[in-house]
Order: structure tokens, then C-alpha cells, then sequence
């Protein structure tokens, strides 16, 4: 990153301030698309003992799979002092309503990610309580609306983070997105983690990832509404779902010379990103909306489709690193033999930079499904070996 590191007031330690150096330059810039990310609220959350805490947890796990010749964190007692520090804060705002939450909901975010990313098998569970505690403060706080509003734009990013991971969670294992549909418009298109793939292009179908968001949390509540009735999916429906999440494509500009080179490269690597998001979101209406088999024509046609995209960003390391939800569902529904040993060499280049445990754990899911015939799974069914805490984007 090109901005420099402003230390918060508050650090004790030189543990402390390696940690935050670590996590502004190498672990923030993974939880985003941005090439230049708004810098963390560190500076103006950093003296919370509950923030530097959390802070030096994620930064000093990750830092141990990023070279394990580094000596291995005390991870146990470092989440209890987190754990113990968020309760304090949590005390201290039920206490002083005057206190501002930002900070507290900041640490549960970064708890959150940590043990959505990096710790995933310790704790059972521990991501779905962490949402919960994520969602209590959330409302505490006046509502996302509010939050988004008077909220730092780097926590804004955060909750844009969740609120994916929220609904991809969702998708796989069958729940309800905890956000409505429209609450997707809220999100401010500067603090966004997909704000590398924000377009002013008016000519554009699909202006962002936002639309795209916004179609598969209604898909998630219209499904839920045809269990609870029982009623069979509508072909109106269905048809109004595909023709909004019809692939985008970059529209022709100009024949000048000078507009074909970077300019129309961006644009294209821009369409083909939400494209692959339009893709997983067909496979889901396929597959769990309408019930089609894994190996119906119309799932595997977007099944490939998708695995094309995104292997058309794959030398683009900030692209395809989120594309790992995309990546997940299409290749558990990818039939191919080379197609799996596409899918796996891109997850590995993903792992290699990235090092989260998460991913690991999401390669020896699908090598799993590939092992059990993933054409005779339904679309939950599929899932149900992929850990519970592990979550994505």
C-alpha cells in the first residue's frame, strides 16, 4: 500500500506495533478488491484495548501461515483476553449509552473474519456466534442505515465484507440472509470491498456486484417462501430472475486506436468479475430454486461459463482472490476431470497468496465431493461436508 502507516495512540509494545504494521500492509489489502483500499480505522480506533487486541490476534495467526518459521502464537490465550476484552466494551456501552460502538463492532468483525478465515476448526461454531453478536450490535447501533451513514468508511467496508459472507453462508447451508434485498442499495460505492468493480457506466446492464447482491438475496427469500408454502417454483418468476442476472458483457466503445488498449482491458476484466458472481448466482437458481440435477445442461452451461471467467482473471491475483465463493460453487458442480485440475491450480495460486486456513479446508471439500459423484447431491446436500465456519467471497 502507498499510504503511510499512522500509529495509533495507545500501543504498549513493539509486539503490538508489528502487529498493526503487518495487518495495514499485508492482511487488510486481502479483504478487499481494491488496488489502493481505504486505510483501516486504525488510527482512530487503535487506542481501544479491544481493537488492538483483536487487531494482534488476526495479524499474528496469519503471520504464522504466512512463514511458519515464525514462532507459533499463543492463539488460545490471545481469543480469550479478545473475547474477555469485547465483553468489557460491550459493558462499558450497555453502561454509557454516550459511547461510541464503532470500535467494538470493529473487534467483533475482526473476530469474526479470524475465525471465518483463519481459525476455522477450534471452535465450533464460532463464526455463527460471532454473526450473532455482529447483528446485536448492529442494531444497537440504530441499524445498518445508521451505521453506514456516520460509520468510518474502512468499518463500512467491513460490514459490506459480512454482509457478503453473510449471504454466500446462507446460500450453501439453506438459511435466510440476515439483510434485505434492498438493503444492498444502502452500501456506499466508495467503501465497498468489490469498489474496484463500481462502474458510472449508465449503458451497462449490471452496474456493480450490488445488483447482483441484491438478486440473490431475493432468490435465498423466495426459496424460503416456497418451502414454508409448498408451492412450486413460478416459470414467470424464474424468467424474471434470469433476465436480471443475465451475463454482462463490456460494451462496444469506439474503433479509436487509443480507446482499445487499457481502457477497454479494465472494462472487460471488470464485466468478466461480475460475471462470474451472475453465473453462481443462475447455478443456485437452477440447482435449489428450480431443483435441477448437477448435470442438467442448464447448470453445467454455467457451471463452464463461470470457470471460463474467472480463469480469464486468473493472472489478476486481486480479481480472482474475490472469486473464491464463485470458484467454490462451480466447482463442486464440475463434472470435468479437467476442469477439477483447473479449479484446483486456481484455488492453490489463491491459497499461495492469500494463506488463509479457509481455503485448505475448501480444497479438501471439493476434492471430496468429486470423490462422491456431486451429479446425485442435491444442491444442500452438496454443502453439508464444507465446515460451518468457514465463510467467503
Amino acid at each position: 500500500m502507498s499510504r503511510p502507516v499512522v500509529f495509533p495512540g495507545g500501543l504498549d509494545s513493539p509486539s503490538q506495533e508489528k502487529a498493526i504494521l503487518y495487518f495495514y500492509r499485508r492482511l487488510w489489502p486481502l479483504l478487499t478488491a481494491s488496488l489502493d483500499p481505504i486505510p483501516p480505522p486504525l488510527q482512530a480506533f487503535g487506542d481501544h484495548k479491544v481493537v488492538l487486541l483483536a487487531t494482534g490476534l488476526l495479524a499474528d495467526s496469519h503471520r504464522f501461515l504466512q512463514d511458519k518459521r515464525n514462532r507459533p502464537p499463543d492463539t488460545v490465550e490471545k481469543r480469550r483476553q479478545c473475547i474477555e476484552a469485547v465483553n468489557e466494551e460491550l459493558g462499558r456501552c450497555s453502561a454509557d449509552g454516550t459511547i461510541s460502538m464503532q470500535p467494538l463492532l470493529f473487534a467483533i468483525l475482526l473476530l469474526y473474519f479470524y475465525e471465518g478465515y483463519i481459525d476455522c476448526s477450534r471452535w465450533p461454531l464460532s463464526t455463527l456466534i460471532h454473526h450473532g453478536g455482529i447483528q446485536a450490535t448492529l442494531e444497537k447501533m440504530g441499524g445498518l442505515e445508521r451505521v453506514l451513514n456516520l460509520g468510518h468508511e474502512s468499518l463500512q467496508v467491513l460490514v459490506s465484507l459480512f454482509a457478503t459472507a453473510d449471504l454466500t453462508s446462507n446460500m450453501l447451508r439453506g438459511g435466510v440472509p440476515s439483510f434485505s434485498p434492498l438493503s444492498w442499495r444502502l452500501f456506499h460505492p466508495s467503501s465497498v470491498w468489490w469498489q474496484q468493480h463500481v462502474s458510472t457506466d449508465e449503458s451497462s446492464p449490471t452496474l456493480s456486484l450490488t445488483d447482483v447482491f441484491e438478486q440473490m438475496s431475493a432468490m435465498l427469500l423466495y426459496r424460503q417462501s416456497l418451502g414454508s408454502t409448498g408451492a412450486r417454483p413460478s416459470t414467470d418468476r424464474i424468467r424474471v430472475f434470469e433476465q436480471a442476472l443475465q451475463p454482462a458483457y463490456a460494451p462496444f466503445k469506439s474503433l479509436s486506436t487509443s480507446s482499445l488498449a487499457s481502457t477497454d482491458s479494465s472494462s472487460t476484466s471488470h464485466y468478466a468479475f461480475i460475471r462470474a458472481y451472475q453465473h453462481t448466482a443462475l447455478i443456485y437458481l437452477y440447482r435449489e430454486v428450480c431443483g435441477l440435477s448437477t448435470s442438467h445442461p442448464l447448470v453445467q452451461q454455467h457451471v463452464d461459463a463461470c470457470l471460463d471467467t474467472i480463469n480469464m482473471l486468473y493472472n489478476s491475483s486481486k480479481a480472482i482472490n474475490c472469486l473464491v465463493f464463485p470458484l467454490c460453487v462451480a466447482g463442486s458442480h464440475s463434472l470435468a476431470v479437467p476442469r477439477q485440475r483447473q479449479i484446483l491450480k486456481m484455488l492453490l495460486a489463491v491459497q499461495n497468496e492469500m494463506r488463509f486456513t479457509s481455503l485448505q479446508h475448501l480444497i479438501e471439500f471439493l476434492e471430496a465431493c468429486w470423490r462422491v459423484k456431486p451429479e446425485e447431491n442435491s444442491w444442500l446436500e452438496t454443502f453439508t461436508m464444507l465446515n460451518k465456519n468457514i465463510i467467503s467471497f
